[in-house]
């Protein structure tokens, strides 16, 4: 999330953001906020993120079309 605070992230959470993710590094993605950068990736982006086999894109917020993402609330 472009948005996030890292060290709030951290504080808070106990977690770490990662500033550029790595294409072809993840099982699953999930839109969770419908920030511009995310509209602006555009789903070929999104799913270049995923690796080869078996990767899920979970829409929560509409960004892209729903035959686009494979889940979508």
């Amino acid at each position: 999330d472009p948005a996030a605070d890292t060290a709030e992230a951290r504080h808070e959470y106990g977690i770490d953001l990662v500033e550029t993710p790595a294409p072809g590094s993840y099982d699953g993605v999930i839109a969770a906020v419908r920030h511009d950068a995310f509209c602006a990736m555009g789903i070929d982006a999104v799913r270049a993120l995923l690796k080869a086999q078996g990767g899920v894109v979970y829409d929560l917020k509409a960004i892209f079309a729903s035959c686009e993402a494979d889940l979508t609330l």
